[in-house]
């Protein structure tokens, strides 16, 4: 089973463990957001791939995603998925798709072909693709990118491709990229560690060794790259994007979070804490602090982050 899909599995058990009517109230948040075209948007504007793929994943966590909703949100993907540029929107995509179909199985004729996607990812990853075995942002840029790597990886992997990772530069690459703090950071210019792309690069270990590769590196680099998260770990139980900034954030403690399934160092009952402390009775949750206009800061992406962390305490 490939790495997102293990990651989807363990949200929805750990989500019917929550409380029907809580579920609920979430889920209808999240319904109500569809628009006419069958997409979800953000906190404003009109729908994108991005914002639908969180939506539906929300939804499909929390036994919500119907054949009606999954079916428009198809036609919506089907509509955009020419028009995709670059490897944030066919990663979302290929969740989005991947569920809709599960929802609705019919919708597969309002999609590309799986061999018309896979065309596409294979002439997008082979234009990011840099001689470090990492990958770059955009065909332009010449250095990868930690998180573009691991949207690159974990889509090979979903593809059944992950053969095609060139471990060895991969390895070195993150080795590079791991600062004195135990962190990994975005790009090699950067001096102290990220939450984020320490997530991703834990995640980008665990798919190596299961390449085979399974060196002194990777381990020691696990290792302190667990312990770099658990110090991002606030006062007030969530997770900071750096040492750098004070606010923990949701985004933040989701990615810690999970990375670090299965492993001891962050105080989950605190992370708890925080979770349901950015929870909108209503449903939908807040990306951190509260503030006067909630309606103005509730959106599916932060909605799904909370479902997720919620989910990943019962799991």
């Amino acid at each position: 089973m490939s790495y997102l899909a293990e990651l989807m599995l363990t949200l929805s058990r750990g989500a019917a463990r929550l409380e029907g009517p809580r579920r609920a109230r979430h889920a209808d948040y999240l319904r109500r957001q569809q628009k006419p075209d069958g997409g979800f948007p953000g906190r404003r504007g009109a729908s994108d791939i991005y914002y639908t793929s969180f939506a539906l994943r929300g939804l499909a966590i929390l036994g919500h995603l119907d054949a009606e909703i999954a079916g428009r949100a198809a036609s919506f993907l089907g509509d955009g998925f020419e028009g995709i540029t670059g490897l944030v929107d066919l990663h979302c995509f290929a969740a989005a798709a991947g569920l809709t179909q599960i929802a609705a199985p019919e919708s597969a004729l309002r999609l590309p072909s799986p061999a018309r996607f896979q065309q596409v990812t294979e002439r997008m990853l082979e234009s990011l693709r840099r001689d470090d075995g990492g990958y770059a942002k955009s065909p332009r840029g010449g250095q990868s990118s930690t998180y573009h790597t691991f949207l690159a990886a974990t889509l090979l992997d979903a593809l059944g491709l992950a053969d095609r990772l060139q471990s060895d530069r991969l390895a070195a690459m993150l080795v590079s990229r791991q600062r004195g703090d135990g962190g990994f950071v975005e790009l090699p210019a950067m001096r102290r560690g990220g939450t984020n792309p320490t997530a991703a690069g834990l995640v980008l270990l665990s798919l190596l060794r299961e390449q085979g590769l399974n060196d002194g590196r990777i381990q020691d680099c696990g290792a302190r790259a667990e312990s770099f998260l658990a110090d991002m770990q606030a006062a007030d139980g969530g997770v900071r994007a750096s040492a750098v900034v004070p606010v923990s954030d949701l985004l933040s403690t989701f990615t810690a979070r999970a990375a670090m399934i299965g492993k001891p160092g962050l105080g989950v009952a605190s992370i708890n804490r925080f979770v349901e402390e950015l929870e909108v009775p209503g449903g939908g949750f807040l990306p951190a602090g509260r503030s006067f206009d909630l309606a103005a800061e509730i959106d599916v992406e932060y909605t799904f982050y909370g479902v997720a962390c919620l989910a990943l305490a019962e799991a």
